[in-house]
This record gives C-alpha cells, structure tokens and sequence, in this order.
C-alpha cells in the first residue's frame, strides 16, 4: 500500500499534436504579415524619363518625391514642374493640336434625270448620282479636274489641285486640311471637261466661310470644321440658235 500521491499521465495523439502544431505556424506567420503591412522601406528610387519624345516622356520624382522636369502632352505641349522662378510653367506645342478646316471636294457624272429645264431637250443635273448616271458615264468617264483653294482675295493660294476618280470609280472624292481659318475661294478651273459641261445649277467657285462650315453638320457657331463643295456635269451641249434671215 503506497501513501505518496498518485501521478496521474495523459497521453496525447501524434495526429492531434501534429495539427495543434501546424495551427501554431500558421498563427504566427498571420501575426507577422500583420506585423510587416505597416512596414516602410526607407530606400527612395529616382523614376527618371527622358522627357524629350513622345515616347519617353514623363513627369519625374526626386528623393523627397516632389515632382520635377517636364510632362508632355502630345497635343498641347509641356508642363514644366520645378521652374526656376517656381510654380508651373507651360509651353504650348507649336507643331501639334492645331485647328484645321476640312473641305470635301465630290464631283461625280449626272446625265440622267429630270432637270428644270425640258426645252433644252436634255436630261441629267438632277443632283443625285444614280445607276443611270454611272452606266452612262461608262462610256466616257469624268476626266482629272483642276481645282484651285484660295483666300477669297485671290492670295494667299493654299491648294492647287488635279483631282480625279479612283479605280474603277465614276466619281471624283477628295478631301483637303487647311490649317488657317477661313474665308476660302475655291474655283473649279476645268468646268467642261471631256464628253461633259458643268450643270447650269452648280457654281464653279464657291466662297466658304465660317457660317458655311458651321451649317454643313449643324455645328454651333464657330465650331464648324467640315465642309462639301460639289460639282455635277452633263452632257447637254448649248442650244445653237440660227438666226432669222431678213427678206
């Protein structure tokens, strides 16, 4: 018979004791990443960019992070950042995001159709370029046409011209980009060109101004920067007249 105390030994699983440990780690390892969210490096980079093309500018840092050098913008210009009479300085880009004025020149073959004119004995200048007009023009083809774009002064001359059909193509397209506001003058210097004449209905010069551009699309006032000059020809030739004989 013992008197001394009895000792009492519990004895726990391998598999128990190898999951308190594996949630032991990972305890721990959440505790650090906690822990390092916070932490700062004190290590600063220069982000350095060439800032003289477009495709290396940028706005740089310095040690202390303040912003330094140039920004670029490929349509207005650069932004200096650290001045040396300080605060900003921009610097407009010349060569870039200038305005320009565009003007569609469409001449097409309209020898089809109904005219206001039935005595002349001659159909076409109605406007519209059918498949009529095409099968027509067929057989004669418009011819190069010679077009001239100036101010309405006569100087100075912004375009000179020789437009004329693409491919297969019975008409005539062509677009212009001025990069001074309008008035412009533009004159039709070829109007009878081989197999046709110009439509009695259509000018063979035509002023555009601002007020011009702004209706071509309905634009608000001033903001216009398209426009259309059209020409249509057929192939009615001038009535001769024969004079009356005296007796």
């Amino acid at each position: 018979m013992s008197t001394g105390a009895s000792e009492c030994r519990c004895r726990v699983p391998a598999s128990v004791g190898t999951s308190l440990g594996l949630v032991l780690v990972l305890l721990l390892m959440a505790v650090g990443a906690v822990a390092g969210e916070g932490a700062v490096t004190s290590s600063t980079s220069i982000h350095t960019h060439a800032n003289d093309v477009a495709e290396t500018y940028g706005v740089n840092l310095d040690a202390a992070g303040n912003l330094r050098d140039n920004a670029s913008g490929t349509n207005a210009g650069w932004v200096n950042f650290a001045p040396a009479a300080g605060g900003l300085t921009f610097t407009p880009n010349a060569k870039r995001g200038r305005e320009v004025w565009r003007i569609r020149l469409y001449a097409f073959p309209d020898p089809v159709g109904r005219n206001p004119w039935p005595w002349l004995g001659c159909t076409g200048c109605d406007g519209v370029f059918t498949d009529g007009d095409r099968y027509e023009a067929s057989r004669c083809p418009l011819q190069p046409l010679s077009v001239i774009i100036t101010h309405p002064s006569g100087s100075p001359v912004y375009k000179r011209l020789i437009i004329s059909r693409h491919g297969a193509g019975q008409t005539i397209q062509d677009i212009n980009a001025i990069d001074v506001p309008p008035p412009y003058l533009v004159q039709l210097l070829t109007p009878d060109p081989l197999c046709y004449a110009l439509c009695p209905n259509y000018r063979r010069n035509v002023i555009l101004d601002q007020d011009y551009f702004d209706r071509v699309r309905n634009a608000r006032r001033g903001d216009g920067r398209y426009a259309q000059v059209k020409w249509a020809f057929w192939s009615c030739t001038a009535p001769t007249v024969t004079p009356c004989r005296t007796p």
